[in-house]
């Protein structure tokens, strides 16, 4: 058993290897074309390839600012959320108060056999309070 889960553990190590290499390859190979396009000379290329290359700059351009307004938006979300989450964290709990007299109050407004009259008095006050609120 301890064997078998040793040799998993070196097919997945070697397939990961494998994956990174092959990504590293790509990304040197891409820099490599990247860098050819950027020093030939735009001049001897034919207009048709001259438009094209410029339409694709533009498209690049324009995902770029969609991309950065996505992202300070996300950026106010996220901003947004921990602002709450201080504030619910470091505020006084006034609602607290709240719904300790709510859960004093019988569901349905139903009197139980266990209550006084007093205790009856009471949530009819702390009906009325929550009302107003």
């Amino acid at each position: 058993m301890n064997n078998a889960v040793h040799q998993l553990t070196k097919l997945i190590l070697e397939a990961m290897a494998w994956v990174l290499n092959t990504a590293a390859s790509l990304w040197v190979w891409s820099w490599t074309q990247i860098a050819a396009l950027f020093g030939m000379a735009w001049g001897d290329l034919p207009g048709w390839k001259l438009a094209v290359g410029i339409a694709v700059l533009a498209v690049l351009a324009a995902i770029l600012v969609i991309v950065a307004i996505r992202a300070w938006d996300a950026l106010g979300r996220i901003a947004a959320a921990f602002w709450t989450m201080a504030l619910t964290l470091f505020t006084p709990r006034l609602r607290h108060r709240r719904r300790t007299v709510l859960a004093r109050i019988p569901v349905g407004g139903r009197q139980h056999a266990g209550q006084t009259r007093g205790r009856r008095a009471l949530n009819a006050r702390a009906l009325r309070h929550t009302r107003r609120a």
